[in-house]
């Protein structure tokens, strides 16, 4: 059910004083998130970070903005601390307060400066670049130490020069999937990273079409864009064993004027104007579309759906007339059960398909355990809006 849509004009225009006149794609909406009862925006071009009171789902009041570099979809939260994929700036914030948010260095000092066209994967203490088709920064993609400003090179990787395409990581536990997001006809290598230093390459598969901004499900990196030679598509490749990827689906068809960012919700895939049930992976059936729906950007909380547009606009829909009563679960996790000879730099890595109150994703809900002494193994926790 629609609830509400809103026009650039009901939302974006009163952030330029004294503008009558905004440039459509300035207010594009790059990224969105939720955080202690806010809904916290950002958009291109006009270099905003914006904070709505949506207490009123109907009535979205912009309480607070902050000038921001240009965004670039991803972002990473570490409890009330925000990493927000900008072009040439550190993207730190303190969102303990989201309406007096302040920029802060953390424990990551290496982190300023980082950011630019290449949507990198930030898992303090380590920074994992990439080259993602828009003239990337990068000419090498390395993995970075972030401890130490400037940030230490551990290792790189030249993707264009091993696959003839740019690839950028997503990073699952000791798992790196390097993925083509830009053109080309689609490719997502796996390497081994338990010792950042020195990646090893587990494998790769390619020819089902690139991912404009790939995403994980599950065990699967989802890999949808809209043009290339498979216009609007959803591969779906699977990397429960990184040494033997396997496609195990590639539908077509998804409606929308760019359906190229996905988000998930439970066994729900929602990209472009529709939303898939994913209980069999392996056929994907969609079970709605969302007729006004913009494709830019969605959240989902609860039962509610919102999508953005590339103008400035924004639609609220109601997904379930109950109330969502399902609590988060573990997806998938790397390392498994029962794995061993593991690296003592070992990163663990969670998938939950739900949008998490992040000031309760912290060491007194996710710990490690010394198994011989019972102590904690001190470390950092980080979530990103892949659901990692």
């Amino acid at each position: 059910t629609r609830l509400k849509s809103f026009a650039k004009e009901d939302l974006f225009l009163k952030q330029f004083e004294g503008e009558t006149v905004v440039p459509s794609n300035a207010l594009r909406t790059a990224t969105a998130m939720y955080h202690r009862g806010y809904l916290i925006t950002d958009t291109r071009d006009s270099n905003q970070i914006n904070v709505w009171d949506i207490s009123d789902i109907t009535d979205w009041k912009r309480v607070k903005y902050y000038p921001s570099q240009r965004p670039f979809h991803v972002f990473f939260f570490t409890e009330d601390e925000l990493y927000f994929n900008a072009t040439g700036t550190n993207g730190w914030r303190d969102f303990s307060e989201p309406e007096v948010a302040i920029p802060t260095t953390n424990d990551w000092p290496g982190t300023a400066g980082l950011g630019g066209k290449n949507r990198d994967w930030i898992t303090p203490p380590y920074a994992y670049l990439g080259q993602n088709g828009y003239a990337s920064d990068n000419v090498s993609a390395p993995i970075l130490d972030l401890r130490t400003e400037p940030p230490t090179v551990l290792s790189s990787i030249n993707y264009l020069e091993v696959y003839g395409q740019e690839l950028q990581p997503i990073v699952v536990g000791n798992l790196m999937l390097a993925c083509s997001s830009f053109d080309g006809n689609g490719i997502v290598a796996t390497y081994d990273v338990s010792a950042p230093s020195n990646p090893i390459f587990l494998d790769e598969i390619s020819g089902f079409g690139h991912g404009y901004e790939p995403a994980v499900y599950e065990h699967y990196v989802v890999m949808a864009s809209n043009n290339g030679p498979f216009p609007d598509h959803a591969a779906f490749i699977d990397f429960s064993d990184p040494t033997d990827l396997k496609l195990t689906a590639n539908i077509t068809g998804i409606n929308g004027n760019q359906p190229r960012y996905i988000q998930f919700k439970d066994e729900y895939m929602f990209v472009g104007h529709d939303q898939y049930d994913l209980t069999d992976v392996s056929n994907p059936v969609r079970v709605q579309r969302y007729r006004f729906a913009d494709d830019e950007y969605h959240i989902v909380l609860g039962n509610i759906l919102i999508t953005f547009g590339d103008v400035g606009d924004a639609t609220v829909y109601s997904i379930d007339a109950n109330p969502d009563t399902t609590g988060p679960t573990v997806a998938y996790h790397l390392p498994q059960n029962g794995e061993t000879g593991l690296s003592p730099k070992s990163r663990i890595g969670v998938v939950i398909h739900e949008y998490l109150d992040y000031t309760t994703v912290n060491d007194s809900t996710y710990f490690v355990r010394n198994a011989n002494t019972g102590n904690l193994v001190p470390g950092y926790i980080v979530s990103s809006d892949k659901d990692v």
